[in-house]
């Protein structure tokens, strides 16, 4: 189960990276939150 959340997750940041990437503010901003 666990690997299968670990994939899970690396496909949604990935998604969330080719969304949001090109905009370095918003990226900044999650990372803050995220941290």
């Amino acid at each position: 189960m666990l690997g299968l959340d670990y994939v899970h997750g690396i496909k949604v940041w990935i998604e969330w990276r080719l969304r949001w990437g090109c905009d370095r503010k918003e990226v900044k901003m999650a990372v803050t939150l995220a941290l």
